[in-house]
């Protein structure tokens, strides 16, 4: 029989591993399931969150959304901040309802005022979508209407409202929104402009599907919106994106098997390299643009048409885009039109008028000479004026592509006697100041501009950076087609509004003919975009085949198809474990432990029989490890101490 010390002991220590007992299994948190997108972004402190300005970082579709994403392949909408609209053409007038319930990143709640807000702001700006609309009103909420005059009509006009990221909070922007909305001059606008051009939000706040958590020179991170309408869709924690302003450093995360998705433009032998690797995957959809040599006219003697024309000749496009060794194919004819839609607006008839300036040395050189151009002893030409014809050909630095293309093209021209020199600006300091403000003399640009329809295209070459924006080439409004002179701005905008296709026909002829002969651009070639995706951690992208029309959103706005793939459900992380149980070290060797004490008390004296079934009982249900009921415990542990108080108060020998 055991004394009373011992048997008070082991009670005591039974009384301990109940209380361990009742400590709760610990449930590892779920890993947060994190996106890898290579692309760049201005780097801070130059770049900034006012998403209007040069040098803005643009998350695009992930921080904001749109009224509804515009499916530029089956031209068709798929809604996001609206839910419904209607374009009434007899009333003048588009009507879009809002979706109810979004709130902005901040907490505040979104209404028709943001919208009206963003696109206010946009007159500062020229938006194409002020030579049409004559007012913007809210009468609700979540109601908002843009009127026009049913005279005046764009063909575009409806997507310019649905297919427009609303980035400008009123309750940041309103200021400045409320001031353009009442201002009554053009002198007023300048000056509210020049005050806008300084205003640099501390934080990016949109409604989009993520947040911008962080920016640093190096890398961007971006986590999920918990309160976003497609939150439970997206299987998406964070995205990362390393800031690749060079396609080398895209390449290295591909190689490395680090990075989820990008688009770089990327050399044949490099892209056999990354395919490689059997969880890459590369889709290369039409760019619905492509690749221009844009000239300076401001710029003698690149101001002189046949100038031009000679260093059409002298350009072999072909060599141009091969020597990429990316998905470039030189067009047949500079005329302005993308390949899948030629035949619907270039008539037999008329490519028998364009020249397709194949490369031809002597023709250029006859040219030239024509001019009064003359060679000097050391193979260069000389200018009328008796000046070196000498000019800087540029290209953005980090664009492998784009300068292998624009460094051939100068290699050509020195080859043919222009002396000329080479050179690569920063990124992000040429797409913001030295593109758009005409600060070059031969420079890499675009044709095209990820619309099938040709306005777009002849808008950005004739209008947007010929003076009407941006100074851009400098040709100037005027033309003379046929012995009549052309107002290029007018053309175009008379093109932008004409309903009736052969009418449109009709415009688009003669603005081919204009850049065709005047060449202030000279398309190149037609570009086919390079999509990288893994399957490394991320499945069910969506289907080439089946769903190809995602993808063709691509172009123009990489980032924002990434955002609608996974808004409509696509890409989803591969094996994701179930969350893990860990076991308190303290209760690793508990069963051991409650074996051994049980067998003790089991050779304990009569006096204890009474309650041995009990703490049998218990000894099970600590080595189970399962969660112990309060109640029993109370009741075992007041059984317990009545043997304790029995024990005690026993008379020694009894």
């Amino acid at each position: 029989m055991f004394s009373k010390k011992i048997l008070v002991g082991l009670l005591t220590c039974l009384l301990i591993a109940m209380s361990l007992e009742a400590t709760p299994l610990a449930v590892a948190e779920p890993q947060e399931v994190e996106f890898v997108g290579t692309w760049g972004y201005p780097r801070p402190p130059t770049g900034h969150f006012n998403p209007y300005l040069p040098y803005a970082i643009y998350p695009s579709g992930l921080t904001w959304d749109k009224l509804a994403y515009y499916i530029r392949l089956t031209e068709e909408f798929v809604p996001s901040l609206a839910t419904s609209w209607k374009l009434d053409r007899e009333r003048g007038q588009i009507t879009v309802n809002l979706r109810r319930g979004v709130v902005w990143h901040d907490g505040v709640s979104f209404t028709s005022k943001d919208v009206w807000c963003t696109f206010i702001l946009g007159k500062l700006f020229k938006w194409r979508i002020w030579d049409y609309i004559t007012k913007i009103e809210t009468p609700d909420d979540f109601t908002i209407i843009f009127y026009f005059s049913p005279e005046k009509f764009s063909i575009f006009l409806e997507q310019w409202v649905l297919n427009q990221y609303i980035y400008a909070p009123y309750h940041i922007y309103g200021e400045f929104a409320d001031r353009v909305a009442t201002a009554k001059t053009d002198e007023e606008m300048k000056t509210i402009l020049a005050e806008f051009s300084n205003f640099k939000p501390e934080k990016l706040i949109g409604t989009g599907p993520f947040i911008l958590e962080s920016v640093t020179e190096s890398e961007m991170v971006l986590k999920k919106n918990p309160k976003h309408w497609t939150a439970d869709v997206i299987k998406i924690d964070v995205i990362r994106v390393p800031n690749s302003l060079t396609a080398e450093a895209s390449w290295a995360l591909f190689f490395a098997g680090e990075a989820d998705y990008g688009w770089p433009g990327t050399p044949k032998k490099v892209e056999d390299e990354i395919l490689k690797r059997p969880y890459m995957h590369l889709i290369t959809p039409t760019d619905v643009a492509g690749p221009a040599v844009w000239f300076n006219t401001r710029k003698y003697p690149l101001n002189i048409t046949e100038v031009r024309q000679a260093i059409a000749y002298v350009i072999d496009r072909k060599t141009a885009c091969e020597v990429t060794g990316v998905p470039w194919f030189p067009v047949e004819t500079p005329d302005g039109i993308l390949a899948d839609v030629e035949k619907k607006w270039v008539s037999d008839e008329l490519r028998a008028k364009l020249n397709n300036y194949e490369c031809n040395l002597t023709k250029a050189e006859e040219i030239l000479k024509g001019l009064g151009f003359t060679k000097g002893p050391d193979g260069i030409w000389v200018t009328p004026k008796g000046t070196k014809f000498a000019v800087e050909v540029t290209a953005p630095a980090g664009w492998v592509d784009t300068v292998m293309m624009m460094e051939n093209v100068a290699a050509q021209l020195k080859a043919f006697g222009i002396d000329t020199t080479f050179r690569t600006p920063e990124v992000t300091k040429y797409w913001a100041e030295d593109f758009p403000q005409g600060k070059y003399d031969i420079t890499w640009g675009w044709w095209g501009y990820w619309h099938f329809h040709p306005y777009v295209s002849f808008y950005n070459i004739f209008m947007y950076y010929n003076g009407y924006m941006y100074p851009g080439h400098g040709f100037g409004r005027k033309a003379i087609l046929d012995g009549e002179e052309v107002d290029l701005w007018d053309l175009v905008s008379t093109l932008e509004k004409t309903v009736e296709f052969e009418k449109q026909k009709a415009i688009v002829e003669k603005l081919i003919r204009i850049l065709n002969y005047y060449l202030p651009v000279l398309p190149m070639g037609e570009k086919h975009i390079q999509v990288f995706y893994s399957t490394k951690r991320f499945t069910d992208w969506p289907s080439v085949v089946e769903r190809y029309d995602l993808w063709q959103n691509c172009p123009g706005d990489a980032v924002g198809a990434l955002s609608l793939m996974m808004q409509l459900g696509y890409i989803k992380p591969v094996g994701v474990a179930p969350p893990a149980v860990t076991v308190p070290p303290e209760l690793k060797e508990l069963p051991e432990a409650v074996k051994n004490l049980t067998d003790r008390i089991s050779e304990m004296a009569g006096e204890i029989s009474a309650v041995r079934e009990d703490l049998h009982s218990l000894a099970a249900q600590v080595s189970s490890l399962t969660s112990s009921l309060m109640a029993t415990q109370i009741i075992t542990i007041i059984l317990l101490l009545a043997v304790l108080v029995f024990i005690i108060r026993r008379k020694p020998g009894t």
